[in-house]
């Protein structure tokens, strides 16, 4: 559907517009500038957010596409970011195309990976991609020949998202890498092996699909088993389901399962949107309003437990999000309803200087799009997009990264309303069998009958990945009953918490827990207090603490 820009500053109910366009205060100035020599050019452009430094602020990681150079943007903590990518020795310019974020080695460090097509100087190869290894928030050291990940496809120039996610539950960050080209064996996942080095086990996991244009991996649990599913978003009708079977294999349950309906799978994202405590999978896709059966628009499919799925009709109000690419959910209005913002464009008539969508969540699965009202108005042409607190105020700002034009962060002007909001992020790499930042973690917060389910998950999306961090808006209510936490080895905890903040929970060494909590061993437990060491054999000194710590 073709959006025509015009001056609304209201929305039904009064509502001002609540997002800002603060790039250029921010200094955010970078442009993605890619080589147009090769096949799939127009579909690149992405970046990544990530704490690299460890300050409780959260960086943007920007790729330049090959004729410009990537940018990393230290979050400077008062509204403002710095590119350090010189300081941080970040490659040279290359062909980069996605980026994923997290602590593959268990040190405490987010690392990144990068896909990408090669050196700006001749043409796209195979073999190019880079891990990034953060050496302790001062630099990044080129691991990735000894890691083994330089490869996605053996032959061509390939790769697009990836994702990092432990699907073992071995308290190792695993990696799954999506390729778009046809029969170039670029859809990939690698298992970490625990020593610094990666295995491809997608044939030996059940993961393998030549016919597979894949673009947005996402590693989440859906059904409830602990056990992380791959939810894959890819072209031409070729989404999969893949449900971990908790053996280290995977079964594809896409046709039984109710999902990869869309025809034309880009971005996808998970999130609870009816509070029912499963959560949900939306993907993009392609709408055309004159011919919406060849391109059938974006998809919400509605989680029923099981591995079953049901999709929601147009009529919800979530399917015509043009020519769709990144996507997140996002609670924009802190009302304790998750809604969806999607970016999108193509290089022809009907998308060229189309918004991007915001889809605000009206209760009884039926939505709204408000984007240009709500002041979300970026007519580019959107690919990757991703959500951070940059501002620590409470609610989720935006970021949208163009192919071959500027990135555009808007910051959400809502916090200090009528609503309240509360963060979580999780500290664990203390815990060996626990994936670092409590990747897999269940969080769900309850107040006045209500229960709201969030995980902690890479955040992946279209070329990039959102902060790690789960975000609750929580509407009017002053106070939680309790905040759950379920760590991915089945330990439940209980806090009741202070709102209107953010937390961090650290999960301690299990020597640790067994001989100073025992109840944390054994089962179940109420957290209380909190319990201080000042050293710990084999582990840098740290405070370990029973209860959360507030940023």
């Amino acid at each position: 559907m073709l959006k025509y820009l015009f001056g609304l500053a209201l929305v039904s109910g009064g509502m001002l517009a609540q997002f800002s366009d603060q790039t250029q205060s921010a200094g955010l100035i970078a442009t993605h500038m890619p080589i147009l020599d090769h096949a799939g050019w127009e579909m690149e452009g992405g970046g990544t957010v990530g704490d690299f430094n460890r300050d409780g602020w959260p960086d943007i990681y920007v790729l330049g596409g090959g004729n410009a150079p990537d940018r990393l943007f230290i979050n400077q903590g008062d509204g403002t970011f710095s590119d350090e990518a010189q300081v941080w020795q970040a490659p040279g310019p290359h062909r980069g195309v996605g980026a994923a974020v997290g602590d593959y080695d268990h040190d405490g460090w987010l690392d990144l990976f990068l896909t990408s097509l090669g050196p700006q100087s001749g043409p796209p190869v195979a073999g190019a991609h880079y891990l990034l290894h953060n050496h302790q928030g001062l630099y990044f050291e080129d691991r990735t020949a000894t890691a083994g990940l330089a490869y996605s496809s053996p032959t061509v120039p390939d790769g697009f998202s990836a994702s990092f996610g432990d699907y073992d539950l071995d308290g190792h960050l695993d990696l799954f890498i999506t390729g778009w080209h046809p029969n170039a064996l670029g859809n990939c996942l690698f298992h970490n092996n625990g020593d610094g080095t990666f295995s491809n086990v997608t044939q030996t996991a059940g993961v393998y699909d030549p016919d597979l244009h894949g673009f947005s991996p996402t590693f989440a649990d859906l059904n409830n088993d602990f056990y992380p599913e791959i939810m894959l978003s890819a072209d031409f009708g070729t989404s999969k389901y893949f449900a971990n079977q908790g053996d280290g294999s995977f079964s594809n349950l896409t046709p039984s399962a109710g999902c990869g309906l869309e025809t034309n799978g880009m971005g996808g994202t998970v999130g609870d949107v009816n509070n029912d405590g499963l959560l949900d999978w939306y993907v993009t896709s392609i709408y055309f309003s004159e011919n919406p059966t060849a391109h059938n628009g974006n998809y919400l499919y509605i989680n029923q437990g099981n591995d079953q799925f049901v999709p929601l009709p147009e009529q919800a109000g979530a399917t015509d999000g043009g020519w769709a690419w990144g996507t997140a959910f996002i609670d924009f209005d802190l009302d304790r309803a998750l809604d969806i913002v999607a970016t999108n464009g193509w290089r022809r008539d009907e998308f060229l200087n189309e918004p991007a969508y915001l889809f605000r969540n009206m209760g009884g699965l039926q939505f709204t799009e408000v984007g240009q009202s709500m002041g979300l108005v970026q007519v580019g042409q959107g690919r990757g997009l991703v959500i951070l607190d940059y501002d620590r105020d409470g609610d989720m700002d935006v970021v949208i990264f163009e192919s071959a034009g500027p990135m555009s962060l808007f910051r959400n002007e809502h916090a200090g309303g009528a609503n309240h909001w509360l963060e979580v992020n999780a500290v664990s790499y203390y815990h060996p069998q626990i994936a670092p930042d409590g990747l897999g973690s269940r969080i769900q917060v309850s107040r006045a009958g209500l229960t709201q389910t969030a995980i902690l998950h890479a955040g992946a999306n279209y070329l990039g990945n959102s902060e790690l961090q789960v975000h609750f808006g929580l509407g009017p209510e002053t106070a939680m009953d309790q905040l759950q936490v379920t760590w991915p080895n089945g330990l439940i905890q209980t806090f009741v918490l202070p709102i209107d903040r953010k937390w961090t929970l650290y999960v301690p060494h299990p020597a640790l827990l067994s001989e100073l909590l025992p109840s944390w061993a054994s089962g179940n437990t109420t957290c209380v207090g909190q319990v201080t060491v000042q050293s710990l054999v084999g582990l840098i000194e740290a405070d370990f603490v029973c209860s959360p710590l507030e940023n």
